[in-house]
């Protein structure tokens, strides 16, 4: 049984594929740092953002010399450095909210209490809109 035509057409078959999935896994990440860097600039909206965007990831995309440079540069500086700064930054977080005085019982995270002193148990997952419909009143039942 002769298996290369089919093995040709699979090979396509998965090539396809693997360029679909990228292009969306692209597409994906690219819209969530257009809304990171519109929530960082205070515009609430992504529309001014692409074209200057775009513009960066393609320079950025144009600029190297070879395929293997842009990950000998994210592998040698940007991960490593950034790994080390993401840990330090979390301890540093964890330590100004702890001077600040902010607990997870403040923040809304710890388990509410009924006037009895005991944690509530009825109506466990339900949510209360307010009064008026609106949202500003979560609170568990």
């Amino acid at each position: 049984m002769y298996l290369g035509p089919l093995l040709q057409r699979l090979e396509a078959l998965f090539t396809f594929v693997w360029f679909f999935t990228t292009s969306v896994q692209l597409s994906v990440l690219f819209i969530i740092a257009l809304i990171f860097l519109s929530q960082l600039t205070g515009t609430h909206t992504i529309r001014p953002l692409v074209p200057s965007v775009a513009l960066l990831v393609f320079a950025g995309a144009a600029l190297p010399p070879n395929i293997l440079y842009p990950g000998r540069v994210l592998h040698e500086i940007l991960f490593r450095e950034t790994g080390v700064a993401l840990v330090f930054l979390g301890w540093v977080l964890y330590l100004v909210a702890r001077l600040r005085g902010i607990s997870a019982e403040a923040r809304g995270g710890g388990a509410r209490e009924e006037k009895n002193g005991g944690p509530s148990q009825e109506g466990h997952g339900k949510r209360d809109f307010g009064e008026k419909g609106d949202s500003s009143g979560l609170e568990a039942k």
